[in-house]
């Protein structure tokens, strides 16, 4: 179906030939003689004039009428292709070359072979003059025959520049480049580049990130690591081990892109996201560097057991505790391997244990009472921690925890923590607050409240906190 507003383009070319033709079909051939009066070569004159328009307005009608049913009408709104201008300038060149010609050799009766001879020796000093331009054009036509790639494309020049086709015209190919400026290519230049067209055979793209990583690491764990960052970030992210260097292993990340304008974006997030997690494992990039020993090799441990007590030492939590409760709590601290699709932890079940993430990729469900199925709310990345109510007072587990990738947990049990009471009892007050202050920070309803209501807030949270852990902890009444 053809837009109206696209049929009134046709209105004002066809109401001009219509009112040429007229004029034209009524004076006849008797027009085509000059005679001896003023009046006769006015005639005679005013139909050359009035042909030679009829000519040109056909023209005009003709180039109209493909836009309207065929670029726009077929391609665009039917096959959902945007034909280049290129192409759309060349054949209405070409209608209009056609409508001269006939202007020559049907309204002047001139002979096109004398005028075909002589534009053929200017066409061969001008090409000379204009090789390399001529050479633009040419390879602009071949662009949009064979159609390596259409406006709207992402794509990518041999020489790494990573753009989206804005337009194709006679000489040269644009590019909105990701960085919001506009590069002008050749057409003689690009035709010879090798070109990677993101976008085809899908729209969103792939687009890959290196690292390499120390041979000690296993490459299980660097697998579940780097599987983890990706996924927090982009969906059904593929992670390989692409090669054996001098220092290292090598693995290539490749996660999905759905669009040019989020590039940018999208890269950073993901680099940010495996720094992250290889930082909350205790791991860092290899790149070559050189150590000089004067005496026996150290040797070289990477392992989660060496960073307990800093793991420890992030979470908001335990920052009250001194290194030496850290490492008290580090010693007493066992990890868990869980698969992915494995419940951690299930709603309004018992529990008296916190779990930190060191590894991998959580996602937290919730179901609400008048729901039938658990509702997708959050996730969970290396570094963060859950169940700290059921921890300190003993409460049911508020959500559902399940492991979207393979992970690492270390889980803080009630009696690790009863212990440090014991000995320094006057940590439950700090606890309650802490509790408070975190409850305060992922309560919406909360952050509204003005400085003076979140103090009041705040406080009767961390009673009602401090007195559920009395209840729990039964040991601190006396």
């Amino acid at each position: 179906m053809i837009p109206r507003k696209n049929l009134f383009k046709l209105i004002v070319p066809f109401l001009t030939v219509l009112l040429l033709a007229v004029p034209v079909l009524y004076m006849g051939s008797t027009t085509k003689q000059f005679g001896d009066d003023l009046l006769g070569k006015a005639k005679t004159m005013g139909g050359y004039g009035l042909e030679t328009l009829l000519w040109l307005a056909s023209a005009w009608l003709m180039t109209r009428a493909l836009d309207v049913f065929l670029w726009d009408g077929f391609f665009l709104n039917r096959r959902k292709v945007q034909v280049a201008k290129l192409l759309k300038d060349v054949v209405a060149f070409q209608i209009f070359l056609l409508a001269v010609a006939g202007i020559m050799g049907v309204v002047f009766k001139i002979p096109l072979t004398g005028f075909l001879a002589t534009s053929g020796a200017v066409g061969i000093v001008i090409g000379l003059a204009l090789n390399k331009m001529i050479s633009d054009v040419f390879s602009g036509i071949a662009i949009n025959i064979e159609q390596p790639f259409n406006i709207g494309d992402a794509i990518e020049l041999e020489n790494g520049v990573l753009g989206r086709v804005v337009e194709i015209s006679w000489r040269t190919t644009s590019l909105q480049l990701y960085t919001d400026t506009l590069l002008i290519i050749p057409n003689g230049q690009i035709s010879s580049m090798q070109i990677k067209n993101y976008n085809r055979p899908l729209q969103h793209f792939r687009l890959s990130l290196e690292i390499c990583l120390d041979f000690a690491v296993p490459t299980e764990r660097a697998f579940r690591i780097l599987t983890a960052a990706a996924e927090s970030v982009s969906e059904e992210p593929q992670i390989d081990c692409v090669g054996i260097t001098g220092y290292g292993l090598k693995y290539r990340i490749l996660y999905r892109v759905p669009d040019l304008s989020v590039y940018s974006g999208v890269r950073n997030q993901v680099i940010v996201s495996v720094m992250h997690h290889l930082y909350q494992a205790g791991i860092t990039p290899i790149y070559p560097k050189q150590e000089v020993f004067l005496g026996k090799i150290p040797i070289q441990e990477i392992g989660r057991e060496t960073n307990k007590v800093e793991l420890l030492s992030r979470i908001d939590l335990l920052k009250t505790l001194t290194h030496g409760e850290l490492e008290t709590l580090a010693d007493q601290l066992k990890s868990r391997e869980v698969q992915t699709k494995e419940t951690v932890v299930q709603q309004g079940e018992e529990g008296n244990s916190l779990f930190i993430i060191e590894e991998g990729l959580l996602h937290v469900f919730v179901r609400q009472e008048d729901q039938d199925a658990d509702i997708y709310v959050s996730k969970m990345e290396a570094g963060n921690f859950f169940g700290e109510i059921s921890l300190l007072t003993g409460g049911k587990r508020s959500a559902t925890v399940i492991a979207a990738t393979d992970c690492i947990l270390y889980e803080i049990k009630k009696e690790h923590i009863a212990s440090l009471l014991e000995s320094r009892p006057e940590l439950v007050h700090r606890l309650s607050q802490a509790l408070a202050e975190r409850e305060m920070n992922s309560n919406q309803a909360l952050q509204q409240l003005n400085a003076k209501e979140k103090n009041d807030a705040e406080e009767r949270l961390s009673q009602q906190f401090l007195e559920k852990m009395y209840q729990f902890f039964s040991f601190l009444k006396g």
